[in-house]
Parts: structure tokens; sequence; C-alpha cells
């Protein structure tokens, strides 16, 4: 990797309802660097990082006290293809619906989460990965 280089990290916070999380403080933490600032009026933080960057930390402030807080351990550049079980099983995840082991093995957990995505999103609530979960994957998650 080149010295120096940046990319974009961009974060997009929901409840599980769906209803975005605007205007609250972070705190993003990369390489022993801080980014402070506040989500947009979407939920979103955008954020420069160096590019090489691996892991990272997100702590999200629920009231101006700072009180109270959400946290997240990051990982850059780990998902896997949207296409492999492994890919579909970590942004389910990440989006809530709840699969266990991100292990690649089509199990019940994973059968259920992907049930439980289709029919959130319109799509018949079968466990089968087809080209309509692929894409509403993507649509949702972003890639």
């Amino acid at each position: 990797m080149i010295k120096g280089l940046l990319t974009e990290v961009i974060i997009s916070l929901e409840e599980f309802t769906g209803t975005a999380m605007p205007n609250l403080d972070y705190e993003l933490i990369v390489n022993g660097e801080k980014y402070p600032g506040k989500l947009d009026g979407s939920g979103s933080l955008k954020v420069s990082i160096d590019a090489d960057a691996k892991t990272g930390e997100l702590v999200i402030y629920l009231d101006s006290a700072r009180k109270n807080s959400l946290f997240w351990q990051l990982e850059f550049g780990a998902l896997e293809n949207v296409v492999d079980v492994s890919g579909i099983q970590a942004r389910l995840n990440n989006l809530g619906y709840y699969c266990a082991n991100e292990n690649g093995q089509l199990d019940n957990s994973t059968q259920t989460a992907i049930r439980q995505f289709k029919a959130a999103n319109g799509l018949p609530a079968n466990a089968q990965i087809e080209p309509k979960l692929v894409e509403k994957l993507k649509q949702t998650y972003g890639f």
C-alpha cells in the first residue's frame, strides 16, 4: 500500500425499524487517530482514513452529556463477496438479521435471517439465495 493514501469510509446508522439516527455526535478512532463529528441528517458519516487501516472503533453518543453511547469494533476491507454465503451472512448480521456464525454454511439461523430480511423487503419469504436477494442486499447495504 502507498503510504499516505486515503480511502473514504461511509457509515449509515439506523434503528432496527429502519429509522435513521441523525445528528448524533460520534467519534471514529482509526490507527490511534480520532475523527470526531456529527452524523448528518440521514444518520451517516463520511471520513477519509488511511487506506491501509484494518480496524477501528466507532462510538455514537446518544445524548449531549455523552453518558449514553453505542460502540462498535470495525474491520475495514474484511467483508466477503455478496454472492458468497459468508458475505450474505456478514451483511445480514450488520443489518440486524442475526445469522450466528459467518461460517459460509446455510444453517438454520442463516435461513431464518434470510426469510426475515426478504419479508421485511417485499420479497418472497423463503430461504433461497437468488439474484433478487443479492440485489436487495447490495441495495440495502450499499455494496
